[in-house]
């Protein structure tokens, strides 16, 4: 729904700011949020580890939000009000858009990872509840993060992805798919997922990701104290960095709008974590 809040804004002439900096190209002004490529790469991290024999159950759950910026200078055009990029904060952009809406620049982040040793080409699933550009980034990472890990599709390992479009009854049959083809491995994003991952494999490894509380999620008591067979990263949200920003921008606000999605528990998690650190700001959600 992303370009509809452009194209809103634009007809407002004010700027959007976007949880990711995948936004930046969309037509934010900036983005700023997690690098769902490095979210990927770290989980392939965690599968190398485990297909050289670590246990999940010695692996803690972290919460892990690599920072990725983008700046858009196109869409400082026709603001109601002077917006600027100080230079200090275009110093720190991994991607800038210029005036023309043109990638002008464009920095990537380091491979560095543990290599892993061969010796069996590895069964791995990965599945998706739905299409999205952080799902596809992490994808991208998690194939870049295993071969940085020295895993060679083909040789060390083959990868099956599945995508269930938003549906939960095709979720539950990816999962019953992935049992059937003997996956040696589970890799998977999103909450709903993950759910429907714990519900029906319990003797293989499973490694998530975009999943910003697992534990609501029913992965375990807490970050150490998980299911023996499931880890990966979650992804909390900085709630009272962003609350602390808007009082910046905007002091005298009072009421603040969202929109969420009652059938999806990160978001209602979210938004509860939202509600309680407006709440203590003396702001009402």
């Amino acid at each position: 729904a992303f370009a509809s809040v452009v194209k809103a804004a634009q007809a407002a002439r004010i700027p959007v700011l976007g949880y990711a900096a995948m936004y930046g190209a969309q037509g934010a002004l900036a983005g700023l949020g997690a690098n769902y490529v490095d979210v990927g790469r770290i989980q392939a991290h965690l599968a190398a580890d485990i297909l050289q024999g670590k246990s999940p159950a010695q692996i803690p759950v972290e919460n892990v939000m690599p920072l990725k910026l983008s700046l858009n200078h196109q869409a400082l055009a026709g603001l109601r009000d002077p917006w600027g990029i100080p230079k200090e904060v275009e110093a720190q952009a991994a991607e800038v858009f210029d005036a023309s809406g043109k990638r002008r620049l464009q920095r990537g982040s380091a491979e560095a990872l543990p290599t892993a040793g061969g010796g069996r080409c590895w069964n791995l699933h990965l599945l998706h509840y739905v299409d999205s550009t952080p799902t596809e980034a992490t994808q991208e990472g998690l194939l870049r993060g295993l071969a940085a890990a020295g895993l060679r599709e083909g040789k060390d390992y083959t990868l099956k992805v599945a995508n269930a479009q938003g549906d939960m009854a095709t979720l539950a049959s990816l999962v019953d798919n992935v049992l059937a083809q003997g996956a040696d491995l589970v890799l998977l994003t999103s909450t709903p997922t993950l759910q429907a991952v714990l519900q029906k494999v319990k003797d293989r490894p499973v490694v998530f990701g975009m999943v910003a509380n697992p534990v609501m999620a029913g992965a375990g008591r807490s970050d150490t104290d998980h299911l023996p067979q499931v880890t990966g990263i979650s992804s909390a949200s900085a709630y009272a960095e962003a609350v602390q920003v808007l009082r910046e921008c905007l002091p005298r606000a009072k009421r603040i709008g969202t929109l969420v999605n009652p059938s999806e528990v990160n978001c209602v998690y979210n938004v509860e974590r939202l509600k309680e650190v407006l709440t203590a700001q003396g702001m009402e959600l």
